[in-house]
């Protein structure tokens, strides 16, 4: 086999870490927001009901298109739709940041959960072909237990974050980047 045709194969250590950090980003954001609803509804002047939207918004897609995720995944390639995910994630995380009215935030959030809906069964599906026997039992409780911890610690940092009076309004990326108004008198 010539050195253009070999393949690199990336270490399962490696391959660990990597899944670990991009599903962490979708359980972080599942806890993260619950902290930060009241400053979101105060920056919007939103009701109950649609601040409510803010984390429908995300959960509706993730849930529905979860599956179809890990289909188109078998399909096109496991590694290209978690980056492809990761990547949907990150931006509309900006958008979320940058949203200026309820509605674009609301937009941002489903296509944020579009994004989690295509990396969180691509990233458990990349660990199962990385890893055999023990090793793969133990990858998989590594990454349900980083999962759980990130969910866990998110609304400490988060929520400190978000109600400092010295720190904008945030929650990981559905931040708002405006100066709270009483911080600035």
């Amino acid at each position: 086999m010539s050195p253009r045709t070999r393949t690199r194969k990336a270490s399962p250590n490696w391959t660990l870490v990597a899944c670990v950090l991009a599903s962490s980003l979708s359980f972080v954001e599942g806890s993260v927001l619950s902290v930060a609803l009241p400053a979101i509804r105060a920056s919007y002047g939103a009701g109950a009901a649609e601040v409510q939207w803010v984390v429908n918004a995300y959960l509706l897609p993730l849930s529905a298109l979860l599956l179809l995720g890990g289909a188109l995944g078998d399909h096109y390639g496991r590694r290209r739709l978690l980056v492809i995910g990761t990547s949907i994630f990150a931006v509309t995380s900006l958008l979320c940041a940058l949203a200026a009215t309820l509605p674009i935030l609301l937009a941002a959030r489903a296509a944020q959960g579009v994004g989690a809906a295509l990396l969180l069964p691509n990233s458990l599906a990349l660990l199962n072909a990385a890893f055999e026997g023990e090793k793969r039992g133990r990858a998989v409780g590594i990454w349900a237990a980083a999962g759980a911890a990130a969910a866990a610690v998110a609304p400490l940092i988060g929520g400190g974050w978000s109600i400092t009076p010295a720190g904008p309004r945030s929650s990981t990326s559905t931040c708002r980047l405006r100066w709270e108004r009483s911080c600035s008198r």
